[in-house]
């Protein structure tokens, strides 16, 4: 199957729909002073319970078990209002991710009707089962080596919409953002996976 210079155009189509992603986001969720207060909030309590875990893992025993227990219960608290705040964050962040749901949803239908069939690139592999029916999506013949222009739109929408946030300040510190997994059901379950 002939290759074809269109990937340029799907590519820089993955980074108009991350760009305006993150545009709608900013507008309806990331300028907003709840978000904002939201964000302060999380990172202050983040920054207080790891100065707390660091001076009670810091080798200095405590006087007394009053003031241990009086430390203990002072990292519940900072934890369960960090439980809380990014609660409220990730509900916040749910707008965001519709709105990338959606983006990704209207711009991949039109990237198939555009460019299906098509081959856009050759992959230097084989690429395993599994990821050669991803990869090669939409295309026929047998050569496995082939990409589709949804695989391109796809991995190239997802390396632009990570680092578009990143250069705009919209993604979160490391610490509130563990704080997020941590405190997300499924974050643990694919963290208990991995243990396995």
């Amino acid at each position: 199957m002939p290759l074809t210079s269109d990937p340029f155009n799907v590519i820089a189509i993955g980074l108009a729909a991350a760009v305006f992603t993150e545009a709608l986001a900013w507008a309806f969720v990331y300028r907003t002073s709840s978000y904002r207060r939201l964000k302060e909030e999380l990172e202050r309590t983040c920054r207080k319970l790891e100065a707390i875990k660091q001076g009670s893992s810091g080798g200095v025993v405590a006087a007394s078990s009053k003031a241990a227990l009086k430390g203990n219960k002072k990292e519940k608290r900072i934890e369960d209002n960090m439980k809380s705040s990014s609660k409220e964050m990730s509900a916040a962040r749910f707008k965001a991710n519709i709105f990338t749901m959606v983006t990704m949803a209207v711009v991949y239908k039109f990237v198939i009707s555009k460019w299906d069939g098509v081959a856009m690139g050759r992959l230097p592999f084989s690429p395993p089962a599994l990821l050669q029916n991803i990869t090669h999506r939409g295309l026929t013949g047998n050569d496995a080596t082939d990409c589709s222009a949804m695989f391109v739109f796809a991995t190239s929408f997802a390396f632009f919409k990570q680092n578009v946030s990143k250069a705009l300040g919209f993604n979160l510190s490391r610490a509130a953002t563990r704080a997020l997994t941590a405190n997300n059901p499924m974050a643990n379950m694919d963290a208990a996976a991995k243990k396995l």
